[in-house]
């Protein structure tokens, strides 16, 4: 198991965050027709930690996750339940990913105005060993 496919099981197995979308928590962007609110991830950046023996496996990526809602009241809401599922979180993710730390490194609201939609967008860094 990849960790995209362990924050994706994580997230919607969370009873705080599926209780607001049910398994609406897609990657990269979400279908046209998507119901709201929704989660979309996206993988921001990859750094790894090399040794002097070269690769040592652990690597902490950022991943964004856009809380999307029809209010902004909505939109900070599920951001909240991701904050609460993932930030401080430590152990095996989606049941097959050890995660050594997780932590909200930044927040940020926006507005679409073509959709009418509200957003808050997560910074999350997961520390963890690759398969």
């Amino acid at each position: 198991m990849n960790i995209e496919e362990a924050l994706y099981s994580h997230l919607t197995n969370d009873a705080g965050v599926s209780a607001l979308v049910g398994n609406r928590v897609y990657p990269l962007m979400a279908p046209q027709d998507a119901a709201l609110p929704h989660l979309v991830y996206q993988r921001i950046s990859s750094p790894r930690l090399r040794s002097h023996g070269g690769p040592s496996g652990l690597a902490h990526p950022r991943f964004q996750i856009t809380a999307t809602a029809g209010s902004y009241s909505a939109a900070r809401s599920l951001a909240n339940a991701v904050r609460a599922s993932l930030d401080g979180f430590r152990g095996t993710m989606g049941g097959g990913v050890s995660v050594g730390a997780s932590f909200l490194d930044n927040e940020a609201d926006g507005y679409q105005d073509v959709a009418d939609t509200y957003t808050v967008r997560l910074d999350v860094i997961l520390w963890h060993q690759e398969a």
